[in-house]
Formats: structure tokens, C-alpha cells, sequence
């Protein structure tokens, strides 16, 4: 009687296994932020898009107790800190300048945060 070669074993069971297992693959993260220089208030207004989760996970690393992004004024105050943390923008004369957070838009996946910074200047590129 021959010999079964290991081949006829194997690769039936790698088909197997390959069937079985869950695919996984690495998360998509995309966040985006839009700027543009309002001359008549002399602001930089910016809209920051981003996932829910990510931004409840940024939120909870900042010490925050996220339960709910539609809470007012509670989570509101994380997301100010949150904003003062991750955007830097500095007067032309290199003075930091605080922000002004307008508020938020909050759809089932994604979540829009709305907020300036004002600069006591009619050029802020130049």
C-alpha cells in the first residue's frame, strides 16, 4: 500500500483554515480639516471631520467621561480641551492664540467640529 504524500494532507487543510478564519485587516482612521482666513471677523475658521469612536477615544485619553457626543455642554468643554491639544496656531507675532469652538455636528458615524481662532491681523500668511 503506498504512502500518502504530506502535500494531499496539507493543502486541503490550509483551504480549510483560509475558509474559516475571519479576514482582518487594519482599521481605516480619516480624519480631515478644511481652513480658510475670514478677512471680515480676521479668524481662521476651521471644520474638522472624524470618527465618532476616534474622537470619543481622544476624548477618554484626556481624562473625559464620554457616555454620549449629543451632550451638551459637558462634553463640549472636553472637545475645547481636546482642540486646545491638537491644534497649535500662533499670532504672527508668535504668540499662541486660544480657540473659539462654534460647536459640533454629530451624524451616526462621522462628527464635525466647528471652531476658530482669532488673530488681531489683516494678513495672517504674510
Amino acid at each position: 500500500m503506498p504512502k500518502p504524500r504530506m502535500g494531499a494532507f496539507v493543502w486541503p487543510l490550509i483551504g480549510v483554515l483560509a475558509a474559516t478564519v475571519p479576514a482582518s485587516g487594519h482599521p481605516a482612521h480619516e480624519t480631515n480639516a478644511e481652513m480658510v482666513w475670514n478677512a471680515r471677523t480676521r479668524s481662521l475658521e476651521v471644520a474638522l471631520q472624524l470618527r465618532g469612536t476616534d474622537l470619543e477615544a481622544a476624548l477618554r485619553n484626556g481624562g473625559a467621561q464620554v457616555t454620549d457626543l449629543d451632550a451638551g455642554t459637558a462634553v463640549d468643554e472636553s472637545i475645547r480641551a481636546y482642540i486646545d491639544g491638537a491644534f497649535t496656531v500662533r499670532s504672527p507675532a508668535g504668540d499662541p492664540v486660544a480657540c473659539r469652538y462654534a460647536g459640533k455636528s454629530v451624524k451616526p458615524r462621522r462628527v464635525w467640529l466647528y471652531f476658530d481662532f482669532p488673530l488681531a491681523t489683516s494678513e495672517p500668511f504674510g
